[in-house]
């Protein structure tokens, strides 16, 4: 999940203040209106008292957002200069981000936390650039927050602080509207964002997490609760881990020597060795009942793997819509379980927020976007006829992969809540689904079913 804008040439903050617009967006959004903004949104109460739902519950989003949101919108309609020249793209709860081949990060959407990192709160629907004098060579987004690598392998992480995500060490709770230095040590080769933990491989070998840790989600051995600083992973170096992923609340993963899968956190039926054992491990374990694997991407709820051959696996417990690409919502799959059956992908992105409608997408050794599971905003980027759940609003689905409309060849795909972005294997950025608080980056706030370029007027 992975990205210096210009601003528009012309560009206003508008109140959404219109009653046609607020209906329109009441109608299609979850965010409470009377959601404290200190604490976060839409989720439960889990053990310890730390924030994050219970497991495999996901707590049903409420009708908002906020009246009082705002959202930069083009002062006037173009010609549009669309958003090119892009090497990564990230997406999170509610919000995008995209790296350029010079160092400069753009994001937009949601700000609420500061995760577009221009210094404000203010969403937007068109890219603003990151309020950062420092190129990135790398760019990871997670739920709330996204964390930019510089050319000395350094940090840099702005938006949600809940639990101590950010690793900035400053007080859990405080939001960074710009980047911030990661704390000691800060060195990585990689980061993987999730819900409420960050992990990353550090340049010195070792695999590092911190944020939320009430189930040993961190895997450092520790019973704290929350640890707002890099803590590393123990173990790590005894079982060779040189990649990992986590979900940030729940199980983590990563690669080991030989490429054998090690998850740590809580279990039950989420290692994918064939129990429902309610497990909770603070240190890697074996995992993925011995299967090896070329990648591994943890979600909350279902993990998928790619072979060496390129073949996608899954294992979990939630599949409510598909999201497993098994062909079915069959649940819990306790042992990893060939998924979109006939492509061989080379790579693959689950959405990792705190949505109940989950998404699985991936590119093909070809290009070719392919997406399953949720298609409630036209998240899959392209129809599907499913029925997955009784709910006759909240039933769109695909148990089996749908290819992306529009033919577009795509170097990477990246999923957020209710919707998704790709890179272009010209450099070009387009983003589906849900739109009300400027997520696509089209200028707009409308739901699309196909991609639509990311623009700046």
């Amino acid at each position: 999940m992975d990205v210096h804008a210009v601003r528009p040439a012309r560009s206003c903050r508008v109140p959404i203040a219109s009653v046609a617009v607020v209906a329109a967006l009441v109608a299609a959004c979850e965010r409470s209106p009377s959601a404290p903004q200190n604490e976060p949104i839409n989720l439960a109460s889990a053990q310890g008292g730390i924030p994050g739902p219970p497991m495999d519950v996901v707590i049903p989003g409420h009708i908002g957002p906020p009246p009082h949101v705002r959202v930069r919108i083009p002062a006037h309609a173009g010609p549009p200069t669309f958003l090119s020249s892009i090497v990564a793209v990230g997406t999170g709860f509610d919000f995008s981000c995209a790296l350029r081949g010079d160092g400069v990060a753009f994001c937009w959407g949601e700000n609420l936390r500061g995760q577009l990192g221009d210094g404000t709160t203010i969403a937007s629907a068109v890219p603003v650039q990151v309020s950062t004098t420092i190129p990135f060579r790398q760019l990871f987004v997670g739920d709330q927050i996204a964390c930019g690598l510089d050319a000395n392998d350094n940090a840099h992480c702005w938006g949600a602080n809940l639990v101590g995500e950010l690793g900035a060490g400053i007080a859990e709770g405080t939001p960074s509207l710009v980047p911030a230095p990661v704390a000691a040590p800060h060195q990585f080769t990689s980061l993987s964002l999730g819900l409420r933990a960050s992990c990353g491989m550090g340049v010195d070998g070792l695999a590092y997490c911190w944020g939320q840790n009430a189930n040993g989600d961190l895997g450092v051995g520790s019973a704290a609760p929350t640890i707002n600083v890099p803590m590393p992973i123990l173990n790590s170096a005894t079982v060779g881990l040189h990649a990992v992923n986590t979900s940030g609340l729940g199980p983590s993963c990563g690669l080991g020597t030989g490429n054998q899968v090690y998850c740590w956190g809580l279990d039950a039926g989420r290692f994918g060795n064939g129990t429902t054992a309610n497990l909770r491990s603070a240190a890697p374990v074996p995992a993925a009942n011995g299967m090896t694997f070329s990648s591994v991407h943890v979600s909350f709820g279902y993990t998928c793997g790619l072979t060496a051959a390129g073949e996608a696996y899954c294992w979990g417990t939630r599949n409510t819509f598909g999201e497993m690409g098994i062909g079915s919502t069959a649940a819990p799959v306790l042992l990893p379980t060939p998924a979109a059956a006939g492509l061989v992908f080379a790579s693959l992105d689950e959405d990792d927020t705190n949505r109940s409608f989950k998404t699985t997408c991936g590119v093909t050794t070809s290009g070719e976007g392919w997406c399953w599971g949720a298609n409630i905003y036209g998240q899959l980027g392209a129809p599907s006829n499913e029925i997955c759940t009784p709910n006759p609003s909240f039933n769109a689905c695909s148990t089996s992969p749908v290819q992306i409309s529009g033919g577009i060849g795509f170097s990477r795909i990246a999923v957020g809540g209710d919707h998704a972005c790709g890179v272009a294997v010209d450099g070009a950025v387009y983003c589906w689904g849900r739109n009300h608080v400027g997520q696509l980056g089209d200028g707009t706030l409308t739901d699309r079913a196909a991609p639509v370029p990311v623009l700046l007027n």
